[in-house]
């Protein structure tokens, strides 16, 4: 029978040469988001959710604005998800009085959608 390896023989004395390179020093996670830059866009996100958020609250009805779940910004278009058909539609009638204040407000937005929001979003469950 072949004599076992001395790294995986219990009974060798240890090393430190023959100590596995650990994965050293934790760190701590604010110091990993910093460096992945996934905190600098989660505060964009939600500033952009603000920005939105005001402009809409002080150019719409309350309920239409309770309908909205969260806006999405993306190549030049602005998305919004309500919670359900009826109230997209309302929202969809209610936005061509606004483009122009819109694309004064952001200049960059060429268009918008209004999507309803999948209630596993809304929630934070599965069905």
């Amino acid at each position: 029978m072949p004599k076992p390896s001395p790294r995986n023989n219990p009974k060798t004395a240890k090393v430190a040469g023959n100590a596995p390179a650990g994965p050293g020093k934790p760190r701590e996670i604010s110091s990993l988001l910093s460096g992945s830059g996934l905190s600098d866009r989660a505060q964009e996100f939600v500033r952009r959710q603000e920005d939105w958020a005001s402009f809409f609250a002080a150019r719409l009805e309350p309920a239409l604005l309770a309908a909205i779940g969260h806006f999405v910004e993306k190549d030049g278009t602005l998305t919004i998800f309500v919670g359900s058909a009826a109230w997209a539609a309302r929202l969809r009638y209610a936005l061509p009085d606004l483009w122009p204040a819109a694309s004064g407000f952001r200049p960059g937005i060429a268009r918008w959608k209004v999507k309803i929001q999948p209630v596993a979003a809304r929630t934070g469950a599965r069905e």
